[in-house]
């Protein structure tokens, strides 16, 4: 349940934050759009341990580790969310846009009922990929959780080795706890695994 749940309010919002950034940068025109753009390119680059420290520094201060805050809040932004449905939204007719400006849409009535309903393979896509990277997750959850209220699968999984290793290790316990654990995996992947190539090749080609 915790996996779940966490995960399910990554994505979610992930998807709500990189939304609006993706579409800031596709359809609006401001000073310095191309140096943040750059930026959040450079972002991508920089690995994710390199930032667990001061994470888990400034969490801690405002007594958030055991807590889901601690699993969730620290991958709500997500830089290669946003570079992901950027490109899915530059593929969206920019005439359709300036069109609803001309009839009065707001920038949220235009992300959301002309620029997302055009690009759900790249939000599959992004949705896909977030879950089954943060549902396999050890590190951060081992972390910043010290209780086993809080315990992720894949930290579930590691006691179940460290607790019963050695002879006494029941392997037929442990297997049939991988296929309870991947089962969630298998199903989303099984709903969405239309999306995740089209989604994939249309943003993978557009400047």
């Amino acid at each position: 349940m915790n996996s779940i749940v966490s995960n399910l309010l990554i994505v979610f919002f992930q998807v709500i934050t990189s939304s609006m950034a993706a579409y800031a940068l596709a359809f609006t025109e401001f000073k310095g759009k191309k140096t943040i753009f750059f930026l959040i390119l450079m972002a991508m680059m920089i690995p994710m341990q390199a930032t667990f420290i001061p994470v888990y520094i400034m969490l801690s201060k405002v007594h958030l580790i055991n807590t889901y805050g601690a699993l969730v809040i620290p991958f709500i932004g997500s830089a290669f969310g946003i570079f992901l449905l950027r490109q899915g939204f530059v593929s969206v007719p920019k005439e359709m846009v300036q069109a609803a400006r001309i009839d009065g849409a707001s920038e949220f009535r235009i992300l959301w009922s002309i620029v997302l309903p055009n690009v759900k393979p790249a939000i599959v896509t992004l949705v896909l990929l977030n879950f089954v990277f943060h549902y396999n997750s050890l590190f951060w959850p081992l972390v910043t959780t010290n209780s086993t209220n809080m315990r992720v699968i894949p930290v579930a999984l590691s006691y179940f080795l460290s607790q019963d290793a050695g002879q006494q290790l029941q392997w037929n316990l442990l297997m049939a706890a991988d296929l309870f654990s991947i089962v969630p995996v298998i199903a989303i992947f099984l709903f969405g695994q239309k999306y995740i190539v089209k989604g994939v090749a249309n943003t993978s080609l557009k400047g």
